[in-house]
Order: structure tokens, then C-alpha cells, then sequence
């Protein structure tokens, strides 16, 4: 061989290498991060002075609620809500269309429950409701529990 063929298969293994190396600590990392435990992990980190409720706990307090007094918040974009929501939610992505929901209403609910697909948005809103003064505020998320195998 020669020395040029040898210097490329040389740099090529280096790089292989490298990627192998960058690879199994890398994917790892983003591996873990992904998960959707570690996700709603983080968002209770971010976010910990708002409640989060699971799906079902919603559903049980959705079928109680007779008077109509929770109002169900879709913070996920009008196209994702075209798609699919949970029936009686009003998509609201912003605090400022939540008080503009809320303006002017003779019976204010006793509790708002923002929702998402994964829990980031629902929480971010939830916490600008916290700030600005309502109450009972708290978030969920859409996406199913899952379980790697």
C-alpha cells in the first residue's frame, strides 16, 4: 500500500472511532432524555409550584363536574387542536387569550387545567396563570404513559 492509502485508512478509523466514542456517550445522554418519565421529571423541576394531575385523575374530575365549574385549557396550537381534543376544552395558547377568555364572565370557573401533548406547555401556562393571581391552576398531558422494553 501506500503511504497515501494508508494515511486515509488511518484518518478513516480515527473518525470511526471518534464517532463511535461521540455515539455511545452521546445517544446515551439524549437516550435518557427522552424519555417521557424524565421529561415530566424536568417539567415538575421547572415548575414546582403548580400542581400536575395525571390523565385519569382529568377524566374522573371532568365526569364529576356537573356544574361546569373547571375550565379546560388546550395550550396546544389551533392545528394540533383541529386534529383532536378533549371535548369542553377551549383552545387557549396564551395567558393573555385565557384572560381574555375569562373577561367579562358572570361565573368564573373555581379551576382551571391547562393540557398539552407532553406537559411542557400546559405547565408554562399554568405557571403565568399561578402568577397572575388565579388559584387553582394545574396542568397535564395528553401523551400515554409508556414503558421501554
Amino acid at each position: 500500500m501506500t503511504s497515501k492509502t494508508l494515511i486515509t485508512l488511518a484518518c478513516l478509523f480515527a473518525i470511526a472511532f471518534a464517532l463511535l466514542g461521540l455515539g455511545h456517550c452521546g445517544y446515551g445522554k439524549i437516550d435518557s432524555m427522552l424519555t417521557l418519565e424524565n421529561k415530566a421529571a424536568s417539567i415538575r423541576e421547572e415548575f414546582p409550584g403548580v400542581e400536575h394531575i395525571e390523565i385519569g385523575t382529568l377524566a374522573l374530575l371532568l365526569d364529576g363536574d356537573s356544574s361546569n365549574s373547571i375550565l379546560l385549557v388546550d395550550s396546544r396550537s389551533p392545528e394540533e387542536y383541529a386534529v383532536s381534543h378533549i371535548p369542553g376544552a377551549v383552545n387557549l395558547e396564551t395567558l393573555e387569550a385565557v384572560k381574555a377568555h375569562l373577561d367579562g364572565k358572570a361565573d368564573p370557573p373555581s379551576d382551571i387545567i391547562a393540557y398539552c401533548s407532553v406537559g411542557q406547555r400546559s405547565a408554562i401556562l399554568a405557571d403565568q396563570l399561578k402568577k397572575s393571581g388565579f388559584e387553582t391552576v394545574s396542568y397535564t398531558h395528553l401523551t400515554l404513559p409508556t414503558k421501554r422494553i
